[in-house]
């Protein structure tokens, strides 16, 4: 019984994960998998039901039943896993005729998935529950979350006000003064002033001889503030030099009034708490007779006013309120119709969506809350009163955070597509707050350690504030994290990566050109469930990465990193990791003369589907028995290492034939150090490598 939990188990996490917006899945096949969540989920709840009745009362249908449903995980899981490989997505979703094949056998098999998991269900035990209709107590997962908001590419409304700020700054002629002007956007959190700060930003700094976004939050470094502002301003002026050449706040300060006093410049100053912060930056920006302008953001109206210019925002009107609830929930089923785009598609929804806008109070982000969790219930009267019932209204005592934010059991927020540059610092309240969804560079406020219940968070940018990093340290429930980092700050980041350890899905993009070592991340111990690993180039381990093992990682399906120096045992260890379907493996091309290139042999990858071998590596050779499920290769070849290959009368023999599914193959020949004469053999013997191969791949070689 314990085997067949287990089983299903990890296929509803396959499916929880397949249905995130990583994988772009079409529409059609997203919704069938959704119906097979919710379908499995009920089965879960009879089996461990199951699982708590003692063995000598089970009756043999009940055996029956449990013994099918773990077969049946099995299949569903070799499916799955298929599907998780990003390369056999974007292939379902091409146009041509190749991906309409491929997209015909994936429908098929989750038809017949579909099929048989309906069979299967109808034959669950009867308990005290009816699982037709009951659902077990894991929070519904919003629909619309599995999808980007492309309709939404700025708050609805922002136009206007933008607009408005620009005349007030500029005049009716919308040209720079000589004169210096002030305005401080004032509004509580979630009313989207850093938003509109940014839309007034992108408007209109070209104009100006040089300009700086900046953020200060409660507990502002004022040096790096300065360092900040001064790179921005002129990157080339001020590079890394910069943190050794000012080093104390005074020689900052100097040095931004020297660069601006004959300049027009252009900043905005966003989220300022205090007045003496705005005083102390105040000193670092000079009048001039070229002209400047300056933006401050702050929900302090005292601040606001000392600071000069407020300008305070204006809750959403209705009809523009509308307008983003709806689009929000109904996304593009009324794409077409742009003058009714502000009416509720379901007219019986209309009253009560009208109310429920009246609470939310023309807040921004209370509307996208709200329209998340109404996204996810059925569209009756009924269930959207039960959110109407469960909202508050106005602002709460203690907070600036609307009431219809602060007071509703909100379980996931997504506020994707949005253009939104800061969550307000309210957001920290929402303790039953499950799954939170933001864009890249989107800045999250100090306090998110309160949001003990998350288990989704993605994408976080970790770059701004070492303190979330310890704070992330502290979500314990995290199941699928994605993060965003430049370099710097690994030790930290190492020490937070070690106390989520139930993490099942791990992405990590970093940026900038240089390639970057992970120090001491080769000895994190990766969590016991991790089914998904990536972490994008150019990001380095030295060597792999500790307990990863066949005997540790059993459920890691999909694993993309780049290690320094990798040898055939390591490979090897990679090849008995029993659940392993993708395999993306950079490595150094530095350490070649570390070995002689890979064998693998027969038994190892048991279950690849896909392998990704990348770095100028030596040659690879596969053994009879080796990856007997891998359809997808992809690997580069360095020219010199075909010299240490045994060659049979059609050039260096690496085996391919003995890749019994192989379907499709790319090869990039590395030429450096040998000449065209060589490139071209090696490549006329690979193709016709790969063109006597039974199955007739697909294949492309370059150089």
């Amino acid at each position: 019984m314990e085997t067949a939990t287990g089983a299903l188990s990890r296929v509803i996490t396959r499916l929880r994960v397949l249905l995130t917006d990583e994988y772009n899945l079409p529409k059609r096949m997203r919704k069938k998998i959704m119906f097979l969540q919710s379908e499995l989920e009920s089965m879960e709840f009879a089996l461990k039901k199951l699982s708590n009745t003692p063995t000598d009362q089970l009756n043999i249908q009940d055996k029956i039943w449990a013994r099918d449903l773990s077969e049946l995980s099995d299949y569903i899981e070799d499916i799955i896993d298929t599907l998780m490989m990003s390369d056999y997505i974007d292939q379902l979703n091409e146009s041509a005729e190749s991906s309409r094949i491929r997209r015909y056998i994936a429908t098929t098999r989750i038809r017949d998935i579909k099929s048989r998991v309906s069979e299967v269900h109808k034959r669950c035990p009867r308990y005290d529950v009816n699982l037709g209709v009951d659902k077990p107590t894991k929070p519904t997962v919003d629909p619309r979350l599995f999808s980007q908001y492309t309709m939404i590419k700025d708050l609805v409304g922002i136009d206007e006000t933008r607009d408005e700020l620009i005349k007030i700054l500029m005049g009716e002629n919308g040209v720079p003064s000589q004169q210096g002007k002030i305005v401080s956007i004032v509004g509580f959190g979630g009313m989207g002033k850093t938003t509109l700060a940014n839309a007034v930003y992108e408007k209109i700094s070209a104009q100006f001889d040089c300009y700086a976004f900046v953020s200060v939050s409660q507990t502002p470094d004022l040096n790096k503030l300065f360092k900040d502002i001064l790179y921005q301003l002129d990157r080339n002026k001020y590079d890394d030099s910069i943190n050794e050449t000012f080093v104390y706040e005074q020689q900052l300060i100097n040095e931004l009034r020297e660069f601006l006093q004959h300049r027009r410049y252009f900043l905005v100053i966003d989220d300022i708490w205090d007045i003496s912060v705005w005083q102390t930056i105040r000193r670092a920006l000079p009048d001039n007779d070229i002209g400047y302008i300056i933006i401050t953001t702050t929900r302090n109206f005292g601040v606001a006013e000392e600071v000069g210019g407020a300008y305070k925002l204006k809750p959403l009107s209705l009809s523009n309120s509308q307008k983003l609830l709806y689009r929000r929930i109904f996304g593009n089923e009324n794409k077409d119709n742009i003058e009714d785009i502000e009416k509720c598609l379901n007219k019986e929804l209309a009253e009560v969506s009208k109310r429920i806008l009246q609470k939310c109070g023309g807040v921004p982000l209370a509307i996208v809350t709200v329209a998340s969790l109404l996204a996810s219930k059925a569209r009756n009267e009924i269930d959207w009163y039960d959110v109407y019932n469960s909202i508050g209204t106005g602002l709460s005592d203690s907070t600036d955070v609307p009431k219809a934010l602060f007071n509703v059991k909100t379980k996931t927020l997504d506020v994707r597509g949005n253009n939104m540059f800061s969550l307000p610092s309210t957001v920290v309240q929402l303790k039953n707050l499950m799954c939170l969804y933001i864009d890249e560079f989107t800045r999250v406020p100090n306090g998110i350690r309160s949001l003990t219940n998350l288990e989704v968070l993605s994408t976080l940018d970790i770059t701004v504030s070492i303190d979330i990093i310890e704070e992330l340290g502290q979500l314990m429930k995290l199941r699928v994290l994605h993060i965003l980092l430049f370099i710097g700050w690994s030790g930290k980041l190492v020490e937070c990566l070690s106390k989520l350890q139930n993490i099942e899905y791990l992405y990590i993009k970093i940026f900038g050109d240089n390639q970057w070592d992970f120090a001491g991340l080769d000895a994190w111990v990766a969590p016991r469930h991790l089914c998904r690993l990536d972490i994008e180039w150019p990001c380095w381990f030295s060597t792999l990465p500790a307990r990863m093992n066949q005997s540790y990682l059993l459920d890691l399906v999909y694993l993309s990193i780049a290690v320094r120096d990798l040898g055939q045992v390591n490979l090897e260890t990679l090849g008995r990791l029993p659940a392993l379907r993708l395999l993306k493996l950079s490595v150094d091309p530095k350490n070649l003369g570390t070995h002689g290139g890979f064998i693998i042999g027969a038994g190892l990858f048991p279950c690849l589907v896909l392998f990704q071998f990348g770095g100028s590596i030596g040659p690879i050779v596969f053994q009879q028995g080796a990856m007997p499920r891998l359809e997808i290769l992809n690997f580069e070849f360095c020219v010199q290492g075909a010299r240490q290959i045994t060659c049979n009368g059609d050039g260096p023999e690496l085996g391919l034939g003995n890749l019994s599914s192989l379907q499709d193959v790319k090869i990039y020949l590395r030429s450096r150090g040998a000449s065209k004469e060589e490139v071209r053999e090696l490549e006329a013997a690979l193709r016709h490598a790969v063109e006597i191969h039974p199955n007739l791949p697909k294949h492309q070689i370059c150089g």
